[in-house]
């Protein structure tokens, strides 16, 4: 949901999923007590907020918005070391260059094996939705054999979550101020 504050001169948003809610917007409690005269709401908590669906919000030093979703990820890197009874390691990339998982000759798997693999592409599509973009090709790569993979495939999934137990802080920086242009001015005309 979104609107033009005309006397603020800025846009107020309503994100929601499902039963949850984040309001942004120069006003908050203002729309919140809107909000309220309509629906009943359970958590009514005050201030910024600092996780939303998987992702924490920070601001940094120099007060821009941080949005990363390391706490996600911690939960998900202890539960697929618990689905899969390893330790992870620790990989610098997501995928090797040059991999080609669709010409793997390796067994299919079983429907236990089968089940853990899908379990991990999903927690690696809600990944990418939440902003590790870093790791959007290697789990497209890998979505692609869902209906019958094979052993390769489900070691590639736990490579991208070795690889994300590595650079687990990633975030995504949103700076608000207008955009500072160095150099040659020519090149914006």
């Amino acid at each position: 949901w979104i609107r033009l504050d005309e006397t603020a001169k800025c846009y107020e948003y309503v994100c929601t999923h499902v039963d949850d809610f984040m309001i942004v917007s120069k006003n908050p409690e203002k729309i919140m007590k809107e909000i309220k005269t309509v629906f009943k709401v359970k958590d009514d908590s005050k201030g910024p907020p600092d996780y939303y669906l998987g992702n924490d919000y920070k601001r940094d030093s120099q007060g821009r918005w941080c949005i990363g979703c390391q706490k996600y990820l911690k939960e998900a890197l202890i539960r697929v070391e618990s689905i899969m009874e390893i330790n992870l390691l620790k990989r610098n990339r997501p995928i090797e260059v040059g991999d080609h998982p669709e010409e793997d000759e390796s067994k299919v798997l079983n429907d236990v094996d089968h089940k853990k693999f899908q379990m991990l592409i999903g927690m690696l599509n809600w990944l990418v939705n939440i902003g590790r973009l870093d790791i959007a090709f290697a789990t497209s790569s890998l979505s692609r054999f869902t209906a019958c993979p094979r052993q390769g495939h489900l070691d590639r999934a736990v490579q991208v979550f070795e690889y994300l137990k590595q650079f687990q802080n990633r975030r995504i920086v949103i700076d608000s101020r207008d955009p500072i242009f160095e150099g040659d001015e020519s090149v914006l005309d």
